[in-house]
């Protein structure tokens, strides 16, 4: 079976001999050239016509997709984030903060399609009372609203993969004193893409953004006291009524 270009196939009455069109016009089944928009008819060698039908092939045009909660590579009405946000956190940090791994750059602009940005406190527990009531004094300014919360200091640009795993609170930081601060995992077989990385590196930021403000220092230690709360306090007890079970 050979593929070939011709015009419209439904308006012309089209019969061959048993040498079929010529052999230039054929596109080889293991040609690399990619196959252009238009007509085309299919053709059994040895046979003395063309199949009944031809397919007709056309540019694909598919409608943008709306992100889910966690990604944040373009913006979705129901996720209500901020894009100044996304865009200042992408041109502070300009890599993952936990693997190292450079935005790679292209000719129409770096390519984010496999880096988020990641909220260190969640947008979703911004006033809900589970949440709100372990918040410490020293950040509860940076979370009263949702305005505060979808700020640069609440946001990492991690890996796609790494970024899922934070947000489950499989691994936390654990806040030192300088700019590189250890990772803890907190599921034995969890995070194994973290396994040859062993901190959060905040030691690099770019003087062109330095208006923008670092992650904060106090949202991470609330993030580590979640994931401990989450896998030790009241491990295998009911919930008391009105907590939510991604916190306890």
């Amino acid at each position: 079976m050979v593929l070939f270009p011709c015009p419209d196939p439904r308006d012309n009455s089209l019969e061959v001999g048993d040498i079929g069109p010529p052999p230039t016009q054929h596109l080889p089944r293991d040609s690399d050239e990619p196959v252009v928009p238009g007509h085309y008819m299919l053709f059994l060698s040895g046979a003395s016509q063309f199949l009944s039908f031809w397919p007709e092939l056309v540019m694909g045009e598919f409608p943008p997709r709306n992100t889910t909660g966690a990604q944040t590579g373009t913006r979705s009405s129901r996720t209500g984030r901020d894009d100044k946000t996304r865009r200042h956190v992408r041109m502070r940090d300009r890599r993952c903060l936990v693997t190292g791994q450079k935005v790679p750059g292209r000719e129409r602009g770096a390519n984010f399609n496999s880096m988020q940005s990641a909220h260190i406190f969640p947008l979703m527990g911004v006033g809900h009372e589970g949440w709100s009531e372990h918040v410490p004094d020293e950040i509860k300014t940076m979370v009263m609203t949702r305005q505060d919360a979808d700020r640069p200091l609440n946001a990492l640009l991690l890996r796609a993969d790494v970024h899922i795993l934070f947000d489950v609170y499989e691994w936390a930081v654990w806040v030192g004193t300088g700019p590189r601060h250890k990772i803890i995992r907190f599921e034995k077989s969890g995070a194994p893409s973290l396994g040859s990385y062993g901190e959060l590196d905040l030691s690099h930021q770019y003087p062109s953004i330095g208006e923008v403000q670092p992650p904060n220092l106090g949202l991470l230690r609330h993030h580590f006291r979640v994931a401990l709360l989450k896998h030790f306090k009241g491990f295998g007890m009911p919930l008391p009524p009105g907590r939510i079970d991604t916190l306890l």
